[in-house]
């Protein structure tokens, strides 16, 4: 990377050596070696991508802590490999859970051939080369060729340089599910040069969220103790995705859960191990558990392992996700065990400009802060916007310097095409790209940044691209399908268009086509607003509801609605039945 973008910058090819020569008068040592010890500059202290930039008469350093991944054994090379490594692992934790290795494929499904890189590899001195380029003016906001911008320098001059930088969050995660094995050159490279990383020095490299699957999901647990699972009338779910939903109450799946954490952390050494149910939570109904508030039944069982976990692997992790109808703090928690680290998930992070949203999510922030040891907060977002014009800088850093010492970083899912590209970097390339240069520096000033955005890549058209970007954000519909009304929609192809124009033929005006190539055209748009507007309001002859007695027993039961949060009842009461 640093001899490809020296060539780009300046047109000199800079010999790549494994000593030093005479054959260039400044020496650049990427990476540690026997040269850079003997300067007495070291990794010591680096940790998640952090780095070293230091210069001196004729040589820089660029160095951080570098270590290639090694899954351990068993591990799937194939997936005709699953049941040899799911055999071998059996036997040396004597239990039916699965391999950890063999999750979402395996770690194989972590590698990717075109860029030759783990998702697990670490990797300071690549980000002290990057951080070097962008002090040259490198800027990468896209995938691709078409994504970056590359200043013209005849000279590049030896910089007067001695710093450290730590990320302001260890944990930088645009998120692919299984996937990074599949996605393109491009976009792997774009994750590295945003300076992303799996999280995995703290999460570990096995399943990172929804780990309970690993416990719950095999047949055999199934056929040998569905007393493990959620009871729903008189049948335990062992069948829901492939591995049913988990009674929290039942002592047998705690007890193998313990059993099959600690053989994890002795054999795989992993950081951590995550307990957070399976997608699409259940509640049991069980007598044990039918009575409790979600929060209070998934963290209760969380904790209650975690504190066994403690007394013999005190340095290890154990995750879940606050989430869906466990989102809250448990109110029958006073204070987790110290190993207990949550996921803050799918808070609506695109709505943080309004006040009311983000007091409320605050407020959860505050709650879990006071039940957890300092610093053992994730933020899980689903960025799954796709093309609907959730442009949302000003929320990403209102989030994130409030977050910044509070939680261990972030991991957002992100969307992806059949392709397995990034889906949509045109609509979607702004937000990664704000988050990222947040995620190594909250504090940095939002506005600038932005202004060196559409300068540098919208140059001409730099105002009326602002314009069009700031319209999406401040009319982003919180609460419907579509990041933007139709209405605004068509505002906003107009701006688009008349950007467009301004930018003509050139790289800046194929960049503002690359947006539009993903979005209804505005002759479609427009099409559609005359049909809404023919239309009129829908509400208008619509038939009247009529409330009526509903046939059956007349015992049947009322439920009454209250309070999410807190349990309250609300101020204006509201009840239901079902027939």
């Amino acid at each position: 990377e640093l001899r490809d973008y020296v060539r780009k910058i300046s047109g000199a090819e800079l010999p790549i050596v494994s000593a030093p020569t005479n054959a260039v008068p400044v020496k650049i040592y990427v990476g540690r070696s026997a040269y850079t010890d003997k300067l007495g500059i070291s990794s010591e202290g680096l940790k998640h991508g952090a780095y070293r930039m230091v210069s001196g008469p004729d040589w820089l350093v660029l160095l951080g802590h570098d270590a290639d991944f090694e899954p351990r054994e068993p591990w799937p090379r194939t997936a005709g490999d699953y049941p040899k490594t799911q055999a071998a692992w059996e036997k040396i934790y004597g239990g039916t859970c699965a391999n950890p290795m063999n999750w979402y494929g395996g770690p194989v499904t972590s590698f990717s051939k075109p860029a030759k890189v783990w998702k697990q590899d670490q990797g300071g001195s690549l980000q002290a080369v990057y951080a070097f380029l962008r002090d040259l003016g490198v800027r990468w906001y896209m995938p691709g060729e078409l994504g970056e911008v590359v200043p013209e320098k005849k000279t590049i001059a030896l910089p007067d340089v001695k710093r450290a930088v730590q990320p302001d969050f260890a944990i930088r995660n645009l998120y692919w599910g299984n996937r990074f094995s599949q996605a393109t050159r491009d976009d792997i490279l774009w994750w590295l040069r945003l300076g992303m990383n799996d999280g995995s020095e703290v999460l570990g490299a096995s399943m990172q969220v929804h780990g309970m699957r690993m416990i719950q999901g095999n047949k055999a647990m199934q056929e040998a103790h569905p007393e493990y699972y959620a009871l729903y009338g008189n049948k335990r779910d062992t069948e829901f995705r492939g591995t049913g939903h988990a009674c929290f109450s039942s002592p047998g799946l705690q007890r193998e859960t313990i059993k099959y954490l600690r053989a994890a952390f002795d054999h795989f050494d992993e950081a951590a191990m995550d307990l957070w149910p399976q997608d699409g939570y259940h509640h049991c109904g069980c007598e044990l558990c039918k009575e409790k508030a979600p929060s209070d039944l998934v963290f209760g069982f969380v904790d209650r392992v975690a504190r066994e976990l403690y007394k013999t692997h005190p340095n290890k992790l154990i995750t879940c996700g606050a989430y869906g109808s466990y989102v809250y703090p448990p109110g029958s928690i006073e204070r987790f065990t110290p190993n207990v680290a949550i996921y803050i998930s799918n808070r609506g992070r695109p709505t943080f400009d309004d006040p009311d949203r983000w007091q409320e999510y605050w407020s959860t922030i505050e709650g879990w802060r006071a039940k957890l040891a300092p610093g053992h907060i994730i933020r899980g977002e689903n960025n799954l916007y796709d093309k609907r014009l959730v442009i949302h800088p000003r929320a990403y850093a209102r989030d994130l310097r409030a977050l910044k010492g509070i939680s261990l970083g972030d991991i957002c899912e992100v969307p992806r095409g059949r392709s397995q590209q990034w889906e949509n970097p045109g609509v979607n390339h702004l937000n990664y790209y704000v988050q990222s240069r947040l995620l190594w520096d909250a504090g940095q000033n939002l506005d600038a940044l932005l202004d060196e955005y559409y300068k540098l890549f919208y140059g001409p058209a730099a105002d009326a691209m602002k314009s069009a970007l700031e319209y999406a954000e401040k009319h982003y519909a919180r609460r419907g399908p579509a990041g933007l009304s139709l209405e605004d929609q068509v505002q906003f192809t107009e701006k688009l268009l008349a950007a467009r124009n301004q930018a003509g033929d050139t790289v800046y005006g194929r960049r503002i086509q690359a947006i539009m190539d993903e979005l209804p055209t505005l002759e479609k748009l427009n099409a559609e607003l005359k049909a809404k507007r023919e239309a009129g309001d829908p509400r208008k002859n619509a038939p009247v509801a009529f409330g009526c007695d509903l046939p059956g027993p007349a015992d049947r039961p009322v439920y009454k609605l209250r309070g999410i949060v807190d349990g309250a009842e609300p101020e204006v009461e509201t009840k239901f039945t079902v027939g």
